[in-house]
């Protein structure tokens, strides 16, 4: 086993003062805390990149063998956020997690649901309908087992759910707001308390306009990308203003600020789209239509960067990706020519299609953004891909990027580029 340690040039404004350390075990370099990327390699059979702040597991994780893809955010010890589990190309697991207690999982199987949970989540400060702690310690004695910690004590409890007289759905809620509730008093949440973002995602959602609401005439198209320097922990959100119907660059703007929000997997936009809202301020002319380097609907919750943007701007936006995120797609029956597509398929629905922009050549991933409908989405991405796989607007924003932050951080979890 190799291993490559990519220390943060930087000290990460996290406070873990007020958090009881006693289970977690540090990570170590030089008999210090280390703070960085650990990148883990075994031959071609096994690949993994954790990070690390101050010696704790923190941000983005990803798990590669021959025959499983896991992309996750891990809290300390606890999985936070969105965890997506891939396969064989094949079997796509959703799974998101608050502090390690699971609040909604999909599998599917060629981007058909097979199995689908959600817990119904109320947040109640005070649990009054009974002390939890009692209850658990009476399952304990009932069936003669001990216990040291109350986390094992409530998984045990709800893994024998049907051999007790509460209410399954209702114990579960009260578990979650007991452990949300200790969490937070032992300071686990202080820096990034997962549920208001998750919330979010859902109202946003709701919010989506997946048909044509454009201009009657479109001047100035847009792209839009963001890159990072995970080393120097700091960003760069860019925006290129190109005419419509030459795609000569007209105005374009950058704004670099430093990283605010963990990498976590399904919210890049809550990362990403801060730094695009201080660029797009800077503008002096406004695009009819913007083609982000993200997804948009096609994303575990449909609300990926290109839609977040949309909605906050009020402008019709595509998501036009080099990788998928989620979403299943016949690859032997997508044609070799330009136009040529397959549907993406993710929660029994189409979220996007795979996109030939040029002959022969790897597909680009098109979704819906915002006030758009897919066959619009679709012939604009052609409009503005001439020449090149990547559309120009995708081309300009990326050389601006790269032109201001000199060593950029990318991950290519899916292998896309091999398609």
């Amino acid at each position: 086993m190799k291993n490559n340690y990519y220390k943060f040039r930087q000290d990460i404004k996290v406070n873990f003062s007020n958090v009881c350390i006693n289970d977690f075990s540090t990570l170590l370099k030089e008999n210090k805390p280390f703070s960085g990327v650990v990148e883990s390699k075994y031959g071609k059979e096994y690949y993994s990149k954790r990070t690390y702040i101050k010696g704790y597991p923190y941000g983005l994780n990803i798990f590669i063998n021959k025959r499983q893809r896991s992309l996750y955010s891990l809290d300390f010890t606890k999985s936070n956020g969105y965890a997506l589990e891939y396969e064989n190309n094949d079997r796509t697991s959703f799974e998101v997690y608050d502090m390690g207690f699971l609040l909604e999982k999909i599998t599917c199987v060629e981007g058909k649901i097979i199995e689908k949970e959600i817990t119904e989540i109320d947040i109640i400060e005070t649990v009054k309908e009974f002390n939890i702690k009692d209850l658990l310690e009476e399952i304990s004695v009932k069936y003669e087992i001990e216990v040291d910690d109350i986390d094992s004590m409530l998984g045990w409890g709800l893994s024998t759910y049907k051999s007790v007289k509460y209410d399954y759905k209702f114990l579960k809620k009260q578990y979650w707001n007991y452990y949300h509730k200790t969490n937070k008093e032992m300071g686990l949440y202080k820096n990034n308390d997962f549920i208001k973002y998750y919330t979010e995602q859902n109202k946003l959602k709701d919010q989506i306009i997946k048909g044509d609401v454009l201009p009657e005439k479109i001047q100035y198209v847009a792209g839009v990308d963001v890159a990072y320097n995970e080393q120097e922990q700091i960003m760069v959100g860019a925006i290129v203003v190109l005419n419509a119907e030459t795609l000569e660059v007209v105005e374009q703007s950058s704004h670099v600020m430093d990283i605010t929000f963990p990498y976590i997997p399904g919210l890049f936009s809550f990362r990403e789209v801060p730094a695009i809202l201080e660029a797009f301020k800077k503008l002096t002319m406004q695009p009819d239509l913007i083609i982000c380097d993200a997804q948009g609907i096609a994303h575990p919750k449909n609300v990926g960067m290109a839609t977040h943007l949309g909605i906050e701007l009020d402008i019709p936006t595509i998501g036009c990706a080099k990788k998928r995120l989620v979403g299943f797609y016949e690859k032997e029956k997508l044609g070799s020519n330009r136009a040529d597509t397959q549907e993406l398929i993710w929660n029994s629905e189409t979220v996007g299609v795979a996109l030939r922009t040029q002959d022969n050549i790897k597909p680009m991933f098109v979704s819906i953004g915002h006030k758009i409908s897919l066959e619009t989405a679709i012939e604009w991405v052609l409009k503005v891909s001439p020449k090149y796989r990547l559309p120009e607007t995708t081309r300009q924003a990326d050389q601006l990027v790269n032109s201001i932050l000199k060593e950029t951080t990318d991950y290519d979890f899916l292998d896309d580029n091999k398609v």
